[in-house]
């Protein structure tokens, strides 16, 4: 595996308050916020790493107590993360954070479909990729912007619930 660097510049060291995110969520919904906060801090290397352990989360979800259209659903969801999962390796952080968009999107579908027992919010930043907007998700209603970390770490707004 190649090691990557981050060339952009570190504009300051980010700091997430430390109960923005429940303690509570486990599997990939805690693996997803993880990899959110590793892109709010500009890290890359954890970003990389989170990556993995939220691939295998993906992979340990059981759904066979679902319909098989739900079945369906879910196996063409799971495949969408694990792509976009895979197309976030290697990558700058700046294409994560492009991919990371996309991976959001899923993830908010995966939950709609599997319910989830926490409350969840929908943030979104009109300014991202050149002003088409862009998602995330998180257990917080505060604003902190993986979408472009340090750079602009509060834009945004919540625009929905999830629960």
């Amino acid at each position: 595996m190649k090691t990557i660097k981050n060339n952009e510049p570190k504009n300051k060291i980010v700091k997430i308050p430390l109960n923005l995110e429940s303690d509570n969520i486990k599997g990939y919904l805690g693996e997803y916020l993880k990899l959110k906060n590793s892109l709010i801090k500009d890290d890359i290397e954890a970003t990389l790493k989170i990556q993995i352990t939220l691939e295998n989360e993906l992979r340990k979800i059981n759904y066979n107590s679902m319909s098989s259209e739900k079945q369906n659903d879910f196996s063409s969801i799971i495949d969408l993360l694990l792509r976009d999962l895979s197309e976030m390796k290697l990558k700058s952080i700046k294409k994560q954070r492009i991919i990371f968009d996309k991976l959001s999107q899923n993830v908010m579908s995966l939950i709609k479909l599997t319910g989830s027992n926490e409350k969840i919010y929908q943030h979104y930043c009109p300014m991202f990729n050149e002003n088409k907007g862009g998602m995330w998700l998180s257990s917080s209603k505060e604003i902190y912007n993986p979408l472009f970390g340090s750079k602009m770490l509060k834009c945004g707004y919540v625009k929905g619930e999830i629960n």
